[in-house]
């Protein structure tokens, strides 16, 4: 993990093992590409699990060797229009003893056929850690002009809670707040996009 754009022979890992499966109940394994339930879509579901163990590069100056575990168990559900997808994440370090966990729930439904479509998102995470746990609500809306090559996203987001350190995220815009310092919760995101696929 972590190792995007960074040098191939740097130390890093001694030893990182991934795996998932999937396992479709109903439905076609393509319409599941997209994270969109488009109306033309049959009912489909699926269900799947992921793991990952990871060992910290042995005797180098950065500490203890960590041992990091990773899983998550998700499910998605299309309707024709309408869909709903939920995952749960949990995460075990071992040298730092502590056992992390979250949760995502998203449900979508278009308003005019393959066009406008809304969708909610709700996120809670829990990093074992002192402080408040993430709990943040999002909702949008798609716009789209041609399928997701050409699309307009505007969505809200708001942040029940402070937002801590392993939480804040650039790319989408959340900042870190400071614990208990007077309005550290209550942070608002707005965010826009133009997608433009070629």
């Amino acid at each position: 993990f972590g190792s995007d754009d960074t040098a191939a022979l740097d130390e890093d890992s001694e030893i990182a093992i991934t795996g998932r499966i999937e396992w479709l109940l109903a439905g076609g394994w393509k319409q599941f590409r997209d994270f969109t339930s488009w109306s033309d879509d049959e009912f489909g579901l699926l269900l799947g699990a992921a793991a990952h163990y990871e060992k910290d590069e042995y005797g180098t100056a950065t500490g203890p060797e960590e041992k990091t575990f990773t899983w998550t168990i998700d499910a998605s559900a299309e309707f024709g229009g309408a869909g709903l997808f939920a995952a749960f994440v949990g995460r075990h370090l071992d040298a730092a003893s502590q056992d992390q966990y979250g949760l995502v729930v998203q449900g979508s439904i278009f308003l005019e056929r393959d066009k406008w479509e809304c969708f909610a998102r709700y996120e809670w995470g829990d990093d074992d850690a002192p402080g408040d746990d993430l709990s943040l609500l999002t909702a949008g809306v798609n716009r789209y002009f041609s399928g997701h090559d050409l699309k307009l996203t505007i969505d809200v987001g708001y942040a029940f809670n402070a937002v801590g350190d392993l939480w804040a995220s650039s790319g989408a815009g959340w900042r870190t707040d400071a614990p208990g310092a007077p309005g550290a919760d209550g942070q608002t995101v707005l965010r826009t996009q133009f997608q433009l696929l070629f």
